[in-house]
């Protein structure tokens, strides 16, 4: 191997080790929206169910007094 081909060789390996690097940061990025993605649906699911929860949570019950209140205004 000359000089000239020593070089040629290097450039190509140079340039496949930088469309490597490209690939794997559009690798990295569509991992990051992903990962963001998830994360929204879930914080969504959560309040979602907090919500179900509060609307399924048994009331709480008048007091015995109120109760009496209205009795007595029947």
């Amino acid at each position: 191997m000359n000089v000239a081909e020593i070089e040629a060789y290097k450039e190509k390996v140079d340039a496949q080790l930088h469309e490597a690097k490209d690939l794997l940061n559009e690798f990295k990025d569509h991992a990051k929206e992903k990962l963001a993605e998830s994360e929204i649906g879930a914080t969504a699911h959560v309040k979602k169910q907090q919500q179900i929860e509060k609307k399924s949570a048994p009331r709480p019950q008048s007091s015995k007094r109120t109760s009496g209140r209205r009795k007595s205004q029947i």
